[in-house]
């Protein structure tokens, strides 16, 4: 009888030992138990269900062959498994990343912004460019109408006309119609506009070196707008006749008093 109670508690003791915590410490001394709590530096060990031990984590190379200096915790936290990444469906697209381009430091969608508001900047710029260019040729026809009929050339409407009012000019002045011939010449186009506009100045009764004007920005517009709203000075130069051409291009026409 004793000796089946002595095999029953041997068989109970290395049971035990199957299934208990193996502790190594530093000084070869080996521990087996159940590891209750691992906290604060030091480890708890129930040794055979019968009395429970605290030793200093310190003094422990291993833990259930784990060293202690790497994963002390080892015991006790599970492995934790990764969550999963959802697939992306057409219902849930995927989130694009905003790109920032190493060049400038600007997303694509501040870039699209800039060249937008760069693009809306030209069309303005164009926008007065035009709208100053037609008001100058406005200006320039009104002042050519005027010139126009106060020296009883006519018709005073070309003016308004493009090409045809350079006809005017040549009428107004007494020149020949060749003479635009010379404007299709570059360099030599400058110095036949400011003749041009030398004679128109003389037909006004006005000095005709005023035509060196033309070749001063907005100082042209001025010169022109004096002949057209300034009053005529008789018996200086000799305007042209209406309805009589010269003989050449280089001819004058005969002297008539300017209209008012």
């Amino acid at each position: 009888m004793r000796k089946t109670i002595l095999s029953c508690a041997v068989m109970l003791l290395l049971s035990a030992n199957l299934w208990a915590d193996t502790l190594s410490f530093k000084s070869g001394k080996i521990v087996e138990g159940t590891i209750k709590s691992i906290a604060d530096g030091s480890v708890t060990v129930e040794i055979f269900g019968v009395t429970e031990m605290t030793y200093d984590l310190a003094d422990i190379q291993e833990i259930n062959g784990l060293v202690v200096g790497r994963t002390p915790s080892a015991v006790e936290a599970p492995a934790v498994e990764p969550e999963p990444i959802p697939a992306v469906t057409e219902e849930s697209p995927a989130v694009e990343e905003e790109t920032v381009s190493p060049e400038t430091g600007l997303s694509k969608e501040e870039q699209v912004m800039l060249g937008a508001g760069l693009m809306a900047m030209a069309m303005a710029f164009l926008g007065l460019i035009l709208l100053a260019g037609l008001a100058i040729y406005i200006f320039c026809s009104l002042c050519l109408q005027i010139i126009a009929r106060k020296t009883g050339t006519e018709p005073a409407w070309l003016a308004w006309i493009p090409v045809a009012n350079l006809f005017l000019s040549c009428k107004i002045g007494g020149l020949s119609y060749l003479w635009l011939l010379a404007l299709l010449v570059p360099f030599v186009n400058v110095l036949v506009s400011v003749y041009i506009w030398y004679r128109i100045s003389e037909a006004r009764g006005k000095p005709g070196l005023l035509s060196l004007l033309l070749l001063v920005p907005v100082a042209n517009l001025v010169f022109m707008g004096y002949l057209a709203f300034s009053r005529s000075e008789a018996g200086t130069v000799p305007p042209p006749v209406k309805g009589e051409e010269p003989a050449s291009p280089f001819q004058d026409r005969p002297y008539r008093p300017p209209l008012e």
